[in-house]
């Protein structure tokens, strides 16, 4: 439902169901992977970083890092100064 008197509150619903959406993609990718890799033990993916990378993929480790108040990483790279930085850069 929007709300005209509160731009911010309209921004957050559609942020929401952006985050929804992604959420179904990257679960499916999820659940691909899931089962090749139940189907054979041996298999080897050695093509994950364009799985990985997408830009979907990014922003939902990005909102769950965010929930968690996720520290810094071996990077020494904090949510901060990843925000400082620019959060876009990540798709």
């Amino acid at each position: 439902m929007r709300n005209a008197t509160n731009p911010a509150r309209s921004y957050q619903h559609q942020a929401y169901l952006h985050v929804r959406h992604l959420s179904r993609h990257v679960r499916a990718l999820q659940r691909v992977l899931y089962r090749c890799a139940r189907q054979d033990r041996d298999r080897r993916f050695h093509a994950l970083y364009d799985k990985v990378a997408r830009s979907g993929v990014l922003w939902k480790a990005w909102g769950e890092v965010r929930a968690n108040r996720g520290a810094a990483g071996v990077d020494g790279v904090s949510i901060d100064d990843v925000v400082r930085s620019g959060v876009g850069r990540l798709s």
